[in-house]
């Protein structure tokens, strides 16, 4: 399921056809990845383990995925608490997964 989500998105980011520059490449695929898995995602953070969370921790680039799944398992609170704004999710995960040290985010 990643592979087939991640390698035409790279192709259009490179090409230059998903009106994105290069510059923001690993962002706009999280941003895409969050838009397209929305509630599986949620579903997985707050059990702390499934198939979209690693997805998002590989788009991330984190080593450590059970330290930073815990991590975010135990702030789904804080991370969700305005579920209906993407924007504010998704400062608030990357927020939560730089804040693990088995994690560096490049985005």
């Amino acid at each position: 399921l990643l592979n087939n989500f991640i390698v035409p998105q790279t192709s259009a980011i490179t090409s230059g056809t998903s009106n994105c520059n290069e510059a923001s490449g690993k962002d706009s695929v999280m941003e895409a990845y969050l838009e397209t898995n929305t509630f599986a995602l949620q579903n997985d953070i707050s059990k702390g383990n499934g198939e979209t969370l690693t997805g998002l921790l590989t788009i991330m680039s984190c080593n450590n995925f059970d330290s930073v799944s815990a991590n975010l398992k135990n702030n789904y609170s804080y991370i969700y608490q305005d579920q209906n704004n993407n924007n504010q999710v998704k400062a608030r995960l990357t927020e939560k997964i730089q804040a693990t040290s088995a994690c560096q985010v490049n985005i």
